[in-house]
Formats: C-alpha cells, sequence, structure tokens
C-alpha cells in the first residue's frame, strides 16, 4: 500500500522541526506497531493461494515462541491445533496470536525480533519467488511490504531499517550520541539558527528518502555554519561565497592556531573535498541529462559528515 503524506503528518514534522532528538531506538509507537500489523494482513493476502496461510503463520508462531519459552504470543494457548478456530485474519489463530504480540509486548527488542522474521521469511518468499520466475505480481505485492515497513520506520523516526533479511539500526550509536546529537545541541546553543533549521531539514529529507535533498541541506547547513562563523567575528565574507572559499577564510584568520595547522596538514582537504564534493557529484550544480540517484547509505554518510564539521568548527570558534 501507498504511503500517504496526510496533513497530519505534515503539520507534525513542522512542529517537530528543531528538535534535538532525530531517531528512537527504545520505544515502538501504538501507530506504528498498528501499522505493521495492516503490512501483515498485504502479506497475507499476497500469499493468499500461493501458501498455506495457516501453516505458514504457525511454523513462524512456533519457532518465535519456542525461542522465548512460551507456548503461546497470544491468548490462545490450550490444543494448538487450531485449523477449526476463526480468528480475525481469514480463521489464522496464529497471525491473530502474533498480531497479540506485536500489539502488546512491552520489550522493544523482542516486538523487533519478531517483526524481524516475519519479514525475514517474506524476504525469503521473493528470494524463492524470483528464483521460479514464479507469480511476478506477488512478488512485488511483498516487496512494497518490505518498502512500507522501512518507510513506517522513518516516519515515526525510529532508528531502524530491514536491510539484507535482518533488521539493523540505520546509524552508529556512537555516531548518533557523538556527533549527531552534539551537531544540535551546538547549534541551538550557539545561536546557529539557519544552520540548525538546513540540518534538521536534510534529517526530515532522509527519513522521507529524498535523499539528493538531504544531502543538497547538510551542505547548506555546513555553509551556514561557516557563514555564520565570518558574521560573528565581522570577517569579510561575500553572500554568494562557496564551500571552498569559506574553509579558505576560516583557515587565513586562524579559527585553527598556526601551531595546529602543520598537524592538521589534510584537515583543508578534507573540509574542501568531503561534503562539497559529495553534493556536486549529486546534481549540486545541475544533473545533466540522466537523473542521478543518491543511494541512502551516501545521503547517511552526508549527514554524519556535516555533523562532524560542524561540531569541529563550532567547537573552534568557541575556544577562541
Amino acid at each position: 500500500m501507498p504511503v500517504f503524506e496526510t496533513f497530519a503528518k505534515r503539520r507534525r514534522r513542522s512542529q517537530e522541526s528543531g528538535k534535538p532528538t532525530i531517531y528512537r531506538y527504545d520505544v515502538l509507537p501504538q501507530e506504528f506497531r498498528v501499522q505493521v500489523a495492516y503490512i501483515w494482513q498485504d502479506v497475507e493476502v499476497a500469499l493468499r493461494g500461493y501458501q498455506e496461510q495457516i501453516q505458514w503463520w504457525r511454523s513462524l508462531h512456533d519457532a518465535f515462541a519456542r525461542e522465548l519459552g512460551v507456548f503461546a504470543l497470544g491468548p490462545h494457548t490450550s490444543n494448538m491445533n487450531f485449523p477449526a478456530l476463526v480468528g480475525r485474519s481469514g480463521g489464522n489463530i496464529y497471525w491473530n496470536n502474533c498480531e497479540h504480540f506485536l500489539m502488546n509486548d512491552n520489550d522493544v527488542n523482542q516486538v523487533l525480533s519478531l517483526i524481524e522474521i516475519v519479514f525475514g521469511v517474506v524476504n525469503f518468499e521473493i528470494g524463492q519467488l524470483r528464483e521460479t520466475n514464479r507469480a511476478p505480481w506477488i512478488g512485488e505485492a511483498l516487496t512494497e511490504s518490505l518498502e512500507e515497513l522501512n518507510s513506517r520506520f522513518k516516519e515515526h523516526s525510529l532508528g531502524y531499517q530491514f536491510e539484507g533479511g535482518k533488521i539493523i539500526e540505520v546509524t552508529s550509536q556512537y555516531l548518533h550520541s557523538e556527533a549527531i546529537e552534539p551537531a544540535i545541541a551546538l547549534m541551538h546553543n550557539q545561536q546557529f539558527e539557519g544552520a540548525l533549521q538546513e540540518f534538521m531539514n536534510a534529517h526530515k529529507h532522509y527519513r522521507r528518502r529524498n535523499n539528493k535533498e538531504a544531502i543538497a541541506e547538510a551542505s547548506k547547513a555546513f555553509e551556514s555554519t561557516m557563514k555564520t562563523i565570518c558574521e560573528r567575528r565581522n570577517w569579510d565574507c561575500p553572500p554568494d561565497a562557496t564551500a571552498s572559499k569559506l574553509i579558505s577564510i576560516l583557515f587565513d584568520k586562524e579559527l585553527v592556531p598556526p601551531q595546529m595547522q602543520s598537524h592538521f596538514s589534510s584537515l583543508r582537504s578534507t573540509l574542501e573535498s568531503g561534503l562539497p564534493t559529495v553534493r556536486n557529484r549529486m546534481g549540486g550544480h545541475g544533473q545533466g541529462r540522466d537523473p542521478v540517484e543518491a543511494p541512502d547509505y551516501l545521503a547517511e554518510y552526508a549527514l554524519h559528515l556535516t555533523a562532524s564539521n560542524i561540531v569541529f568548527l563550532i567547537n573552534a570558534d568557541k575556544s577562541q
């Protein structure tokens, strides 16, 4: 199913703009859980007639219940031979027990484990369908279910994605706590409002998988940080200065102390050839005849690089 851009979503994103927290790891909102249940229903509809649903869900249910050391994931525990019992999902009590666990269990890691197992099976079925060239429309529907799951993770600012048959954290906890959050806090506390707005816009675009826009906004945040430092220090800075020109000004004005510049001999080239180069290669100056696609990992790299650059520059500014 398509993920709709509702008024409420746009309004919520606007209200959350500028707030420090970007990704959450320790909570799964009720709305997200309900959306996952809807995706499971889509999976079952897609597989109807291709698989025997009760056996499919029974194998999955029993495997996970066994790992947890329980007889059932939901309220139905006596005589687990349920083909005659009627549940909400077409008579599939095993599906209902899985849904009960999804909606009610408080252990985020265990709920994510169940989600991973279900979509791991979906991922396996996609592979089987492709290898045998059978029912391509089913494979397409199952692929859409994986894409929606990842969209829902991003929609709720949850730091997870389903990739390669596994749920992974979309960004390292270390990078998040040591670069991204400090960058946001520094921009808040040191009056870099323009750069902060652009940095948050970059994250909003990234969550919506608008990767080229995310890279462009990240580059703007980097340049705005340097322009703000120049303005605060009354350094002459052309309004249309490029990133390379801004970096030259900061080094010429010895934002990095002279005695440290030899130690940071590669810093200037790193700043100049890092984020600006990524932006330019993604169509920052016009993408030409053929559209340029920006993969997720490149957008994530741009966000991390921006955060590290901003932390360095603002701390250098504070130290003088």
